[in-house]
């Protein structure tokens, strides 16, 4: 009888293991998912800092923000990262994300020019806030 009894503890030992397990894993994963997307979104930024030169060279050339991509005959093929694209209206990047269901919206990227100098901020950027880099 005492191997059936001890055997019975065991398994109740286990049940409680595996339940703590289950909790810490419910806590972690949407924490761990969120640095994920975060870190994305980060990546997201760094690539944009390429259409930012490009911006930034022909406004300081041609003394007016290019209206939009086409306008500043350059070849661009970035691959944005979570189902990305981006856009030039008036030299602000618009970034679009559609990384369903987490995230959705925009991130915006908006110059201005002090002398022979552009910056950059994105400030104005329609994403959730724990997805927002440091940066913006």
């Amino acid at each position: 009888m005492e191997k059936q009894s001890g055997t019975a503890f065991f398994n109740t030992d286990n049940m409680i293991l595996l339940a703590m397990i289950g909790v810490v894993a419910a806590m972690l994963i949407p924490l761990i998912n969120n640095y994920i997307i975060a870190k994305k979104v980060d990546n997201i930024i760094l690539s944009t800092m390429h259409i930012q030169t490009n911006v930034s060279d022909y406004a300081l050339k041609h003394n007016k923000w290019p209206l939009n991509l086409k306008s500043m005959m350059i070849k661009t093929n970035i691959k944005l990262p979570l189902d990305s694209h981006y856009e030039v209206k008036n030299g602000v990047i618009y970034v679009y994300l559609d990384y369903k269901p987490q995230l959705q919206g925009e991130l915006i990227f908006t110059p201005s020019r002090v002398g022979k100098t552009v910056t950059w901020v994105c400030d104005d950027s329609l994403i959730p806030e724990e997805y927002q880099s440091d940066d913006c």
